[in-house]
């Protein structure tokens, strides 16, 4: 259950790195048209008739420029820094994750007090069994019968 919440954790988190890269350049695409389109617009539409009375273009239009872009470079900074804190995060997740799984590997194969003094109990019966003296015993009965 654990290791599914981490997996599900870093899925999301780089969802979110996407997301907000997919974000950054939707800004700076749009940084780029309101910069080269809107002041244009601007001038003919909104200050037509002014234009003609006017010998420098309104402070708005020359400053609109400069403070989108400013705006924009911002947004992406702030996304280049969360992203990096995002993926910081996933690294972290991923050595947690591996940990887990390095856990549940060792806890699988661990046995108990109980089948471990089984286990003594049939290697001491094995043993017993084929103790060294009824080996040599053995054996030298079977020498004795190849020599005859």
């Amino acid at each position: 259950m654990h290791q599914s919440n981490i997996q599900f954790q870093i899925s999301q988190l780089r969802q979110e790195n996407q997301t907000k890269v997919m974000e950054s350049i939707m800004v700076l695409i749009l940084d780029f048209i309101f910069v080269s389109l809107i002041p244009q617009f601007l001038m003919i539409y909104v200050y037509q008739a002014q234009t003609s009375m006017m010998q420098q273009p309104p402070v708005l239009v020359e400053f609109m420029p400069v403070v989108a872009t400013v705006i924009a470079v911002a947004y992406v900074a702030f996304a280049i820094v969360t992203n990096m804190m995002r993926s910081s995060k996933i690294r972290s997740l991923e050595t947690e994750l591996k940990t887990a799984e390095m856990m549940e590997d060792t806890t699988s194969f661990s046995s108990t007090d109980e089948e471990l003094m089984a286990l003594e109990k049939i290697v001491d019966d094995a043993l017993e069994q084929h103790s060294p003296a009824q080996t040599k015993a053995k054996s030298a009965k079977k020498v004795s019968k190849k020599k005859k």
